[in-house]
């Protein structure tokens, strides 16, 4: 994730391709910069990862031609979800983040990743509590955000912060592993970053010999993976971010000549910058009943690989902003879950969950689906509808807000603020129905419905249109 306060999170599929002039020139050095003094220090990397195999608390080991984790000898497949506070959560271990990991432990899960470790004891401790495992994440500084790995001393400096934390977290029962770093390589152009991933991962195993250590990468390319290969050796676990194109991505990675286990770290619904987009730009976001399909297809895709894919990390458990607070939010405020949570239990539990979510499977405004780019002149009377459903029954009520669409254009999941909410002028509405005039003011706008069964579901649908 992201560098706001749960951390920045990640550059993603389609979007890599897109930054011509950043990474993807960076890919042109990517397998020709690493040094022989990198490749010989990968060889003993390496051979130190394969001597670390069927020991500590937390241990990888050979399954036949692959891997398996265990804990405590136990073998652990990861059914886990990201979060962490400062995103969609106060800021510490606050009841609300309480009961997000009390509803993920109802739902299935059995992990949880961070991004960053600052409220990692507390959440170790509730963890604890509730039979969980956590990834805690240690931020590795990206090039992208100001760092520089020019800079001996700063290296040094950073690598020396996560010290103490692993002193004081390595004996935990509820850690699982630690993650070094997410996505460092987006947008970056000096390849010593990939040294002081490394240096970190070798620096905790010289003070933790319980627990695998993990770097996290955007999807599959090739160039990417080979630079991991030779310059982060000492590395125990690959973890892959990937959305829509994740079937494609484990297929990479399984035919490249990477051999060590793989976690999903970040997966969930087509992104943003995978999908359609009208046309004045603004992104298509799927419905939510289209997103718990996605959510199914693709958990069932990462269990395709037995012994190499050793699970996975759901995003995003709460409600986070990107382009719109529901896109990848499995969890509403205040702890309202939605049909792709649904989907999620389904998959680790294999039943789903006695009270389904209302069910949004289209979205139209005057009879057009979002992708047709609606213009309405200002002050003009419009009708949006949902194909809505409750498989129980449940009346439900819909909530309809208005806001300008979002001029944010960040990447990696950097933190954006949610746009102005716009005063809604409606004529008659229902929970599948809303009659309103457009705004009096020109501009790109995105209505948004939220459905809820009033015990604690909800589905989520919205329409971008444009006023001129």
């Amino acid at each position: 994730m992201r560098r706001n306060n749960l951390r920045s999170p990640p550059l993603r599929g389609r979007e890599i391709l897109l930054l011509a002039g950043g990474i993807l020139l960076t890919a042109l050095c990517w397998g020709s910069c690493a040094s022989p003094g990198a490749r010989a220090s990968g060889s003993r990397d390496t051979a130190a990862r394969e001597a670390r195999l069927g020991t500590g608390q937390v241990a990888l080991d050979r399954d036949g031609e692959g891997y398996r984790l265990f804990v405590e000898g136990k073998p652990f497949y990861v059914r886990g979800v990201g979060l962490g506070p400062g995103t969609g959560y106060p800021e510490g271990m606050s009841e609300e983040l309480k009961k997000a990991v009390d509803l993920a432990a109802r739902s299935g899960a059995n992990a949880i990743r961070t991004w960053s470790w600052e409220s990692a004891p507390e959440l170790l401790d509730y963890c604890a509590q509730k039979g969980m495992m956590v990834c805690v994440g240690l931020w590795i500084a990206h090039e992208r955000h100001g760092f520089n790995y020019n800079d001996p001393r700063a290296v040094l400096a950073q690598r020396e912060s996560f010290r103490p934390v692993v002193e004081r977290l390595k004996d935990h029962p509820a850690l699982l592993m630690w993650g070094v770093g997410n996505e460092v390589e987006t947008e970056a152009r000096n390849m010593r970053v990939w040294d002081a991933v490394n240096d970190v991962s070798r620096m905790i195993h010289e003070i933790d010999g319980n627990h695998p250590t993990m770097y996290v990468t955007a999807d599959y390319f090739e160039a990417v993976a080979l630079d991991i290969r030779r310059r982060a050796g000492d590395v125990d676990v690959i973890g892959v971010n990937s959305y829509a194109n994740l079937p494609n991505c484990l297929a990479a990675w399984e035919e490249s000549g990477e051999t060590r286990p793989l976690l999903v770290t970040e997966w969930g619904p087509s992104g943003w910058w995978e999908g359609p987009v009208t046309p004045w730009g603004a992104p298509v976001e799927p419905v939510s009943g289209v997103r718990l399909e996605q959510y199914r297809d693709n958990y069932q895709a990462l269990s395709a690989f037995p012994g190499r894919v050793l699970g996975s990390f759901a995003f995003y458990w709460g409600e986070k902003q990107e382009r719109t607070h529901t896109w990848f939010s499995l969890l509403l405020r205040p702890g309202v879950l939605t049909e792709a949570s649904d989907a999620l239990a389904y998959s680790w539990t294999g039943s789903w969950p006695e009270n389904r979510a209302p069910h949004i499977k289209a979205i139209t405004l005057d009879g057009k689906a979002p992708e047709a780019g609606v213009r309405l002149r200002p002050g003009q009377t419009a009708e949006i509808r949902l194909d809505l459903s409750d498989r129980e029954g449940d009346p439900l009520a819909t909530a309809w807000v208005l806001r300008r669409e979002t001029t944010a254009s960040s990447i990696g999941g950097d933190a954006e603020l949610a746009p102005p909410e716009v005063s809604l002028a409606p004529t008659a509405s229902g929970p599948d129905r809303l009659v309103f005039e457009a705004p009096r003011e020109s501009g790109a706008y995105r209505l948004f419905a939220q459905a809820e069964d009033g015990r604690g579901k909800a589905a989520t649908a919205n329409f971008p249109f444009l006023v001129e």
